[in-house]
């Protein structure tokens, strides 16, 4: 059991783990392998778009991921949904068939541009993705660019 949670500010929880506010940072716990996966590639390779993930650690209950804290509430949120939900109606799923979906149909929405080069840069990596473009898992870094996170 991982004790050190009791003093740290809780986030949420999900199916696979918890997230918890410290000093700026995440700290997610998690039992999710595919997760821990993701972080340590993109420690390797960041992105201005994706959250900066700093630290990833094996424990015996699962990892434990350190990324960059990000500011979830923004207006674009709504809009990232149905353009999402409009191109998985067309046919579209996964990230590179939505990539160049919004590409195609919405690449005059400033915050398109930021998300579909975030979803070419996560295609790099061999790893299906099962949640990569949800309108929870995405906010506003500090300098106001739009940034994925809690990528699995």
């Amino acid at each position: 059991m991982l004790y050190f949670t009791e003093w740290l500010d809780k986030i949420g929880c999900g199916l696979h783990g918890c997230a918890y506010k410290w000093e700026g940072d995440v700290i997610k716990i998690t039992t999710k392998e595919a997760e821990a996966k993701v972080a340590e590639w993109l420690i390797k390779h960041p992105h201005p778009n994706i959250a900066e993930y700093k630290a990833v650690t094996k424990t015996k209950e699962g990892w434990v991921i350190v990324m960059e804290e990000i500011n979830t509430r923004f207006a674009a949120k709504k809009n990232v949904e149905k353009l999402r939900n409009e191109a998985e109606k067309a046919g579209n799923k996964g990230p590179s068939q939505i990539a160049a979906y919004l590409e195609k149909h919405h690449k005059n929405k400033p915050y398109v541009k930021q998300i579909v080069s975030a979803l070419k840069h996560l295609m790099k990596f061999n790893h299906r993705y099962t949640d990569f473009l949800n309108p929870n898992n995405m906010g506003l870094g500090k300098n106001g660019q739009i940034k994925l996170f809690d990528l699995q």
